[in-house]
């Protein structure tokens, strides 16, 4: 049979043994605090991993475009638009000289057809032609 010295020292062993659960028991969680956490069957109606291995993997992304390379691609879109753009410009200033052209060149034409007519009458009345 176990000494009284023995018997004391298991009891304290078991005393701070307690002691030190009693300081651990407030930090776990309950019932009622798991309550708000997904169970298994809450679980169940998510894709699986065979479910996901349909899908592209990072690997398989890799062929495509990276966000850099979209970003180089719309600088040079950007680019030709503005130079579009510039010779759009050009196009419309040079319409805009041959319009004015042409206007005169319609309006002098209308002098030379006034001319030709006021001298073919003349010629008639004088029985020239």
């Amino acid at each position: 049979m176990p000494s009284l010295a023995d018997m004391e020292r298991v009891l304290e062993n078991l005393d701070r043994r307690l002691r030190g659960v009693e300081q651990l028991l407030p930090t776990l969680a309950t019932k009622a605090d798991l309550d708000r956490y997904a169970t298994k069957s809450d679980l169940e109606r998510f894709a699986t991993k065979a479910d996901l291995e349909r899908f592209a993997t990072k690997a398989d992304l890799g062929r495509f475009a990276t966000k850099a390379d979209l970003e180089s691609g719309l600088a040079q879109v950007r680019a030709f638009t503005e130079q579009v753009r510039d010779e759009v410009r050009s196009l419309a200033e040079g319409y805009e000289l041959l319009s004015g052209r042409v206007d005169s060149l319609s309006t002098d034409v209308r002098g030379v057809l006034y001319t030709l007519d006021t001298l073919v009458t003349r010629l008639e009345a004088k029985n020239v032609i």
